[in-house]
């Protein structure tokens, strides 16, 4: 488990690479965490047929998506991750931070006024 592969995109076609390691296959999953278009395009080109995508970053705003070749004609899986509750685990993150009983065992000042 973990990453086997990593690539810095401006030196790298992320796609071809894949392709090459999984003898054009593409990928079984992909997680889309960043919501920028050019990643979606590169994430479902490199997924493969019947792949399965968990799609967790937001698009700033409407994007042009290849809905046809990407989804239906590939019969991708896409499962649109929500129900985070960003913002109680925030608070409650804060709460532990200030009292004693803090996620870790050192703190640090800025997040632990007092």
């Amino acid at each position: 488990m973990g990453a086997h592969e990593a690539y810095n995109v401006s030196e790298t076609d992320p796609v071809a690479a894949i392709m090459a390691l999984t003898d054009g296959e593409g990928v079984d999953v992909l997680l889309e965490m960043s919501g920028a278009a050019s990643a979606l395009d590169q994430g479902f080109h490199a997924l493969r047929d019947g792949g399965e995508a968990a799609l967790l970053g937001l698009a700033p705003a409407a994007i042009g998506f290849d809905l046809n070749n990407h989804i239906i004609f590939k019969g991708a899986t896409v499962y649109g991750i929500v129900g985070r509750r960003l913002w109680q685990t925030w608070y409650q993150m804060r709460g532990l931070l200030r009292s004693a009983r803090g996620p870790g065992t050192h703190h640090h000042p800025s997040f632990c006024p007092g």
